[in-house]
């Protein structure tokens, strides 16, 4: 077993203090000296803080450092109510009574916490006690109330009535055994934690330290608790008494526990740095180095410094320095990242080549996409072309063979006015079906008005009323606009007048009526010609009942109508 020059000093600490104040108290009792008992206070109250302190800075379990908190708040309790009975009550016996009573309240908390306590020893920081033994310190409490109320039924202690020298004649009653049986029971599980953490971590040569310091406590113990002589003993009522001399036999046994390594404590830095397979140290905090571990490295101070904000990758390049604080100092630690520079380099070539495969890839993807669009370019162009194929040849044709007279001329560039305007506007209505299946009224007024200014351009009025709560297919609302241009095309040169009117009728269907005023009667080729455009126009529509209507007026008053 190997201990540190700090274990070795507090092993001395330990057993010098109590020969030092029984000492004190041997010689204070022969020359009748009384020691204060706030100064009593005082010494132990300092004495109990202090050992929770170092709790806190030695233990790295939490929850482990809770219930030793409760213990050390238990053992302070014990010196106030003590020194509260003997300095500010004594002119009242019943407040010193209870304050007596008060004692137990700090023996049942502080054992039921020991056992709590133990049942951490040797536990991951994780380790949460289960809820089934979460009943300890209530039933603790529920002891201490029966104590506390011993005035009501003197079941744990029976005085003479009136409580005549209640402080020297009482006997024993159930509720004190069962207090005193429950902090043998939590002092025994206690013990038997620790020792079956001890040899679940082999550490039998260790474990009979705290088993000693134990055998010891309670010889002594019972010793003055049975001892009715007059002869000065070991205890007395100068400094140390039995409940003082409990709680310093609890903290002897604790610590024993850190000494024989059944408590995880990180005062044994030597130990630990000398086990360690880590490339550590510790420095103070003017960064020089104390602690060093077998295979660790020893940096240069201003290394240690720069590592304070971040990783700092030292000359070799393959070492990699952090650092972070601790209680009076710094624990570093080096890296070796050898490997894993190679395994960045490695990686790096890796993703270069991913990042030529990508660019690769997403080259190829953009040619893909681009011939889609082409292709679907080349098809939308091939429908308009299809679509629009009588009106190209007749552009081609007025665009090739312009009359040289000027009326002529002007005659065949409003011609060609009318077929640019209803190309244009076929051309979109084909686009807006590709991307809407769907049309409104609304959206095929546009065509007609630019249909119909086209016209008013070249001298023939036009009017177009167009319902703009219709819903149409995209395909209907084309055939209606085409038929549109095809009749008016048919019809061109005697063409004086045109009115439009695109409406719901009562049925739910849409009713198609087209008037044209003409210069001259029509032919029957041309009669033929529109209605055979109507019928085709109807067979195209399918998802719309369409009542066609064209009526053709000449000059005299004659007049035909065509219905589909």
């Amino acid at each position: 077993m190997d201990w540190s020059k700090k274990t070795i000093r507090g092993i001395i600490v330990c057993v010098t203090l109590p020969v030092v104040l029984s000492a004190f108290s041997y010689f204070s009792y022969i020359l009748k000296f009384h020691f204060p008992v706030s100064l009593h206070c005082v010494l132990f109250c300092t004495v109990y803080l202090t050992w929770g302190i170092s709790i806190f800075r030695r233990f790295p379990q939490k929850r482990l450092r809770a219930h030793m908190l409760v213990i050390v708040l238990s053992f302070v309790l014990l010196t106030f109510l003590r020194t509260i009975k003997y300095v500010f009550t004594a002119w009242n016996g019943v407040i010193q009574r209870h304050l007596w009573y008060g004692y137990y309240i700090s023996f049942l908390l502080a054992s039921t916490a020991m056992l709590y306590a133990a049942m951490y020893l040797g536990k991951p920081d994780t380790y949460r006690i289960p809820r089934r033994r979460c009943w300890l310190y209530p039933c603790a409490l529920v002891i201490a109330l029966g104590v506390m109320t011993n005035d009501l039924h003197q079941g744990a202690f029976r005085f003479a009535p009136g409580f005549a020298n209640w402080q020297a004649d009482y006997d024993y009653g159930p509720v004190y055994f069962i207090a005193l049986a429950w902090i043998a029971l939590m002092l025994t599980g206690m013990v038997a934690f620790a020792v079956r953490s001890s040899l679940a971590r082999r550490l039998r040569k260790t474990v009979w330290l705290p088993l000693a310091v134990l055998a010891g406590a309670v010889v002594i113990g019972f010793k003055a608790f049975f001892d009715k002589s007059g002869s000065p003993p070991f205890f007395n009522l100068v400094i140390i008494e039995l409940p003082e001399y409990l709680c310093l036999c609890s903290m002897a046994i604790w610590e024993s526990f850190v000494i024989a390594r059944i408590i995880t404590s990180n005062n044994d830095y030597p130990a630990f740095f000398a086990a360690s397979s880590l490339r550590a140290g510790l420095t103070d905090r003017a960064f020089q180095v104390r602690e060093l571990s077998a295979q660790g490295l020893q940096p240069r101070p201003e290394e240690l410094r720069a590592s304070q904000n971040g990783e700092v990758l030292l000359p070799d390049g393959d070492t990699l320095l952090k650092t972070r604080p601790v209680t009076g100092g710094w624990f570093y630690w080096a890296q070796d990242v050898a490997a894993l520079r190679r395994l960045n380099a490695e990686l790096e070539e890796t993703a270069d080549g991913l990042k030529e495969e990508n660019n690769m890839m997403r080259l190829s993807a953009e040619i893909d996409e681009e011939q889609r669009i082409a292709r679907e370019q080349t098809q939308l162009y091939d429908r308009v072309t299809r679509s629009l194929r009588p009106q190209l040849d007749a552009l081609q044709a007025l665009a090739a063979d312009l009359p040289a007279e000027e009326e002529d001329f002007r005659a065949a560039l409003r011609q060609i006015g009318i077929l640019l305007t209803y190309c244009k506007r076929h051309g979109n209505l084909l686009l807006q079906a590709d991307e809407n299946p769907v049309m409104t009224g609304a959206e095929l007024q546009p065509c007609f008005e630019e249909s119909s200014k086209a016209l008013r351009l070249a001298g023939i009025p036009c009017d177009a009323a167009v319902d703009a709560a219709l819903q149409l297919s995209a395909q209907t609302a084309i055939t209606f606009y085409a038929a549109f241009e095809t009749v008016l095309e048919q019809l061109l040169p005697l063409l004086e007048r045109v009115e439009l009117t695109l409406a719901s009728d009562a049925d739910g269907g849409v009713a198609y009526r087209l008037s044209l005023t003409l210069s001259q009667p029509p032919e029957d080729a041309a009669q033929s010609c529109a209605r055979e455009t109507l019928q085709q126009a109807n067979r195209s529509v399918t998802d719309v009942p369409v009542r066609w209507r064209l009526t053709l007026r000449a000059p005299q008053g004659e007049e035909a109508t065509v219905c589909v």
